[in-house]
């Protein structure tokens, strides 16, 4: 469950030709076992067309805006990743108000014994106060994408990820979050997050998808892979199969990214 990127921790070489079967949080795995996924519960397509989208856009009926006095708010206790992503705020905080709490920050959320900071009680603090989420990961691989995320979707605040790779795009709803790695500076980064907090109506349509779809993420949710690896056991029909090359498999091919250039 952890990404490809931390190499250091685990050698892939001599598990060639040993394992069969991958379960990972990669879409391409045997058995997929994601971080949480977004599920249908309309007719609604997760990527309407340009056409489409100007027909679920004014639908909205809730302002999300309403009561929030703050800009942004990012939870973490790991200080030293390999993405940037603790370069990427520092940047950022130049123009615009970003809190950090726990561990890497300055503030802390008030949370009930034994529970850390980016606990159910101190998300919903910060989607109650804040309009925008820090959803960084520690690294950029390819469908690496945790509940840091999911957890802030599900909830009536904007994520802002750093996605190198198009997998934010493909599982996440069209205009459901913002995407720092678009943008030429965290000037211009800046500038688009002050448009937002200005004007409540284009806040509120990232929220166009909410009464369309769910996001899953509970423990619950993320096992799905393991009742999937049950059924493929009790499946006599798959065709043998071994990883040759696991290195390649899991290092190579998952496109890892190593401290991106964030001006």
């Amino acid at each position: 469950m952890e990404s490809a990127a931390w190499t250091e921790y685990m050698d892939t070489s001599p598990m060639a030709n040993f394992f069969n079967w991958t379960v990972t949080y990669r879409w391409d795995s045997d058995m997929v076992r994601p971080y949480g996924y977004v599920k249908p519960i309309g007719n609604v397509p997760l990527h309407p067309s340009e056409s489409q989208m100007k027909e679920y856009l004014p639908s909205w009926k809730v302002n999300y805006a309403d009561g929030k006095t703050k800009m942004a708010a990012w939870f973490v206790t790991n200080c030293h990743s390999k993405s940037s992503r603790n370069e990427m705020v520092q940047e950022l905080q130049k123009y615009v108000q970003v809190d950090v709490y726990s561990g890497c920050g300055t503030l802390s959320c008030p949370k009930k014994p034994g529970e850390d900071a980016s606990s159910e009680e101190c998300l919903a603090m910060a989607a109650k106060n804040y309009k925008f989420y820090m959803a960084l990961e520690n690294s950029l691989c390819l469908d690496y994408i945790t509940e840091k995320f999911f957890g802030i979707l599900h909830r009536p605040i904007v994520p802002i990820v750093y996605g190198v790779h198009d997998h934010y795009d493909q599982i996440a709803p069209t205009h459901s979050f913002i995407n720092a790695a678009k943008f030429e500076s965290m000037k211009e980064l800046a500038d688009y997050l002050i448009l937002l907090d200005k004007n409540d109506t284009l806040y509120n349509e990232y929220f166009w998808w909410k009464p369309h779809f769910e996001v899953r993420y509970t423990q619950k949710d993320i096992n799905v892979g393991a009742c999937h690896l049950c059924a493929a056991l009790h499946n006599t029909t798959l065709s043998p199969k071994i990883y040759a090359n696991m290195t390649d498999w899991w290092e190579t091919q998952s496109y890892c990214v190593f401290s991106p250039l964030i001006s």
